[in-house]
């Protein structure tokens, strides 16, 4: 009978988008990683170990980073500040959610397009 393998491995999964208003750069990353199990010799069963995902925000170097781990049906979350207080979260959030607003016009598309064949 063949043996099963205990050799876990990582699928990660990550993206980036950056944005410019008004002097100010924003970007958000967004990753999930799942770590598994094999469960057959070939590898093509597989058994969920635990999965974390990350959310990073950052404003001028600036950010938040909010990351979610779940395993065997549990959820925890933390956040963490990073240049800057816990206490400026909510100016952090209040500046984030008036500035992110990731819109662009057929134009600016267009000339975008042409810089980048430039």
């Amino acid at each position: 009978m063949p043996k099963t393998s205990n050799l876990t491995y990582v699928q990660d999964f990550a993206v980036t988008h950056k944005l410019r208003v008004n002097g100010v750069e924003l970007s958000e990353k967004m990753s999930t990683k799942r770590f598994l199990k094999l469960k057959d010799p070939k590898g093509k069963a597989k058994e969920l170990l635990y999965e974390e995902n990350v959310h990073l925000r950052t404003i001028d170097g600036r950010s938040v980073e909010m990351t979610e781990k779940i395993q065997d049906g549990n959820r925890t979350e933390t956040t963490q500040c990073h240049g800057m207080e816990e206490k400026d979260l909510g100016k952090f959030e209040e500046e984030w959610s008036a500035l992110w607003n990731p819109r662009a016009t057929q134009k600016e598309i267009d000339a975008a397009t042409q810089d980048a064949l430039d």
